[in-house]
Order: structure tokens, then C-alpha cells, then sequence
């Protein structure tokens, strides 16, 4: 078994070069109700001590960042461990975040089309912000977009769809 303090530094030494650009370890959680292969949460669990042990299956890696950070370089699992990756709200900006209403009279933030306009319009700062010019549209829509535009995109749809039918 591994003890808390050995993975976050396994993964500190890993992605400490993003620290630079923001990224903040939370913490490692336990979580209360333990159902392997479903989808985990944040704000579900137990923050670790740095000299527990743990199961990896049964626990979470909270990680902090900035909305205008690479997203596709964080993994989804590391050792095992999940990995839930949060944007730190005061840096969303406000076209992303403004609340609109859909068709069917439902609040929705963050929708695709924002991320899209929000790149169209800010594609230099995106570049500049993530030092990569070579970035294209889409590689600048899956950065800030949580590593998945299509993904993002996909579950959005299913979420709205969800909605109308209950």
C-alpha cells in the first residue's frame, strides 16, 4: 500500500512544471460511498493525511487551475487515483459564466457556443496565456474546455436532453 504523502509527491514531481501556469494540489480524498467505476465527485470525501494509506479505487485527487490552463495535460487517472479538476471560479470569465436561457426555459451556463466564441475572440490571449502560438482552434478549444471539447460538447447535449424528459 501507498501512503498519501508518496502519491502527491509522485504527482508533484510529474506535473510540477504546470505549477507555473496555476495548478494547485488540493488534496487526496477518501470517499464515503465507495462504488468502483462510477463517476466520482468533488466534495464527496475525506481529505487524507499525508501518512495514511489509501486504496487508490477508493479515492480522488482534487486539483485547482485557472480557467485559461491546458487542460489536456492532466490526466484523467494517476496511479489508479481519479482525477477531478476544478477551475477556480473567480478566474471564469464572464461571457463563459453569464447565465442564458435555453429553449426550453432552463438556466445554462458554460455552454459549447460560449466556448467557441469565447476562443474566436480571444484566441491571442489563449496562445500567449499557455505560451504556445502553434496552437489551433480546436487544440485551444480542448485546453480551456476541461481536455475534450467533443466530449464537453457531447455530455452538455446530454445533460439539456435530460432535462426536457424528466
Amino acid at each position: 500500500m501507498m501512503k498519501v504523502k508518496e502519491f502527491l509527491e509522485a504527482f508533484k514531481n510529474k506535473y510540477n512544471a504546470l505549477e507555473e501556469y496555476g495548478l494547485n494540489m488540493m488534496g487526496l480524498y477518501q470517499e464515503f460511498d465507495t462504488h468502483v467505476g462510477e463517476e466520482l465527485t468533488i466534495g464527496v470525501g475525506q481529505e487524507l493525511e499525508p501518512e495514511d494509506d489509501f486504496i487508490p479505487e477508493q479515492c480522488h485527487l482534487s486539483i485547482m487551475h485557472p480557467f485559461l490552463f491546458d487542460n489536456r495535460k492532466i490526466p484523467k487517472f494517476f496511479m489508479g487515483v481519479r482525477v477531478i479538476n476544478v477551475v477556480q471560479a473567480p478566474t471564469f470569465p464572464p461571457e463563459i459564466e453569464e447565465i442564458e436561457f435555453d429553449p426550453s426555459g432552463f438556466e445554462v451556463r458554460e455552454t459549447p457556443d460560449k466556448f467557441r466564441r469565447y476562443v474566436e475572440n480571444n484566441s491571442s490571449l489563449i496562445r500567449s496565456t499557455l505560451h504556445d502560438n502553434n496552437m489551433t482552434f480546436d487544440d485551444m478549444l480542448d485546453a480551456i474546455c476541461y481536455g475534450d471539447f467533443e466530449k464537453y460538447q457531447a455530455d452538455f447535449e446530454e445533460r439539456r436532453l435530460k432535462r426536457l424528459l424528466l
